[in-house]
């Protein structure tokens, strides 16, 4: 052989060497040495944990957490109250509108996305239904109550211009005259009709309390069945503007429900700072207060999780004096606007009252609590780990013909012990990827 062929031969050797490199290299098998996690569907919840002292006989704030004007006080100073008593109200008008505006969009953000589901339609016309009725029920009864408060306030002025003329009568004619004795029976006739107005003016506060109670009932039960039918009809088909509008529709229930204040805990009414009619608000100062002899826990809450607390919020208790396994049930009943600074970081103070007040308790025991900001149930969830966040977007790696492919999913809730909620774009017993850079 020429020196000339070995020189062709060897170039188309090295040629092929390069291309068979190349193809490993380029088409290599992914799948090796990568972790690999199942989503799973089941609960995740978030908690914050801190410590606390158990403390008796202080005063605890009375807020409200809305805006808004006085309608009612019920309590006066020096009242005793317990724990769920209403304190007082504001004018709902404004927050009974927000919930129209905010659930009319609802309905129509569910309409553009494609939300023809007849039993979601069904349900969402009971729960209209049952809005409308109670408020309806509230009215009509409200006037009932208006109308037996006039006619026993008649009937008492009337009884007391018959008690003067009936003075006068027996003054000037005596006792046993004819004038007495038919002054006497106008006397009886209007002590037994104030009589029987006060009795209907107590039964029809009575009946419009049981009635508001009965339709709120219902309205409660109809909203109960509509998220039953949601949940099982959201996962064909749910996208972030719906969500957006269920969330806003949720703030304005709240809302609604929070313009009762009532009593956290048993107490004594110590102080009200405000008349019907005047304005409150979560800056314009403190509504009242109340003293109780109860323990409750005071405790610091650090300036990085003070935006997750807020009141009524629950938390399990373990006293430090006390087994682990004996645990107590404990609700927010008080937030400090104003910070405090220790060892030159940031905290505010929080007060929280505990279910099932212990014979064992002594003021100034220290206690662990987990204060639950949110809990969510039958929802898909990965370990962090998996997840990779990219110019605020997140991402997992899917496996598909042994090759990494990057999909773009949507978070919700981040829990404790390293797992994040997955809202879309992955299913239950799908496969991620992770492998180290």
């Amino acid at each position: 052989m020429t020196k000339t062929k070995k020189w062709i031969f060897s170039i188309i050797a090295i040629s092929i060497a390069i291309i068979l490199i190349g193809f490993l290299f380029f088409n290599k098998d992914e799948s090796k040495n990568l972790e690999k996690e199942t989503a799973t569907r089941g609960k995740i919840k978030k908690t914050i944990s801190i410590t606390g002292t158990l403390i008796s006989e202080t005063p605890v704030v009375l807020n409200f957490e809305n805006t808004g004007r006085v309608k009612e006080i019920k309590v006066s100073i020096g009242d005793k109250v317990a724990e769920g008593d209403v304190i007082a109200v504001l004018d709902e008008n404004l927050l009974n509108e927000q919930v129209k505006k905010t659930k009319a969009f609802l309905d129509k953000t569910r309409a553009e996305a494609n939300s023809n589901n007849n039993s979601v339609r069904e349900a969402l016309k009971k729960v209209d239904n049952a809005e409308d009725y109670s408020e309806a029920t509230e009215e009509y009864h409200d006037q009932l109550v208006d109308s037996a408060e006039i006619a026993y306030q008649n009937a008492s002025d009337y009884l007391g211009d018959v008690e003067d003329y009936y003075d006068k009568i027996l003054a000037d004619s005596g006792n046993g005259s004819s004038e007495e004795l038919s002054a006497k029976l106008t006397l009886t006739t209007a002590q037994n009709s104030k009589k029987s107005t006060e009795q209907s003016l107590e039964t029809a506060r009575k009946n419009r309390e049981l009635s508001i109670i009965s339709a709120e009932n219902s309205l409660e039960l109809s909203e109960e069945s509509l998220k039953t039918i949601e949940s099982d009809y959201s996962k064909i088909s749910l996208n972030s503007s719906v969500r957006a509008a269920e969330n806003d529709y949720q703030i304005a229930l709240e809302s609604l429900k929070k313009a009762s204040l009532k009593a956290p805990l048993n107490g004594v009414i110590s102080k009200i700072n405000y008349e019907k009619g005047e304005v409150v608000g979560t800056a314009s100062g403190v509504f009242g207060e109340i003293i109780t002899d109860d323990f409750i826990l005071e405790a610091e809450i650090p300036e990085a999780d003070i935006s997750d607390i807020k009141l009524g919020q629950t938390a399990e208790v373990v006293f430090d004096s006390f087994d682990y396994d004996d645990k107590f049930e404990a609700k927010i009943i008080e937030i400090e606007p104003a910070s405090t600074k220790i060892q030159e970081l940031i905290y505010y103070k929080a007060k929280l009252s505990i279910e099932n007040i212990n014979n064992r308790f002594k003021e100034g025991m220290s206690a662990d609590i987990d204060i639950l900001i949110n809990s969510k149930e039958q929802v898909l969830f990965i370990s962090d780990q998996f997840i990779r966040e990219e110019n605020g977007k997140n991402f997992v790696n899917l496996l598909e013909k042994d090759k990494l492919i990057k999909q773009e999913i949507e978070i919700g809730l981040k829990g404790d012990s390293g797992y994040t909620e997955v809202v879309s774009e992955l299913k239950e017993n799908e496969s991620v990827y992770y492998k180290e850079d």
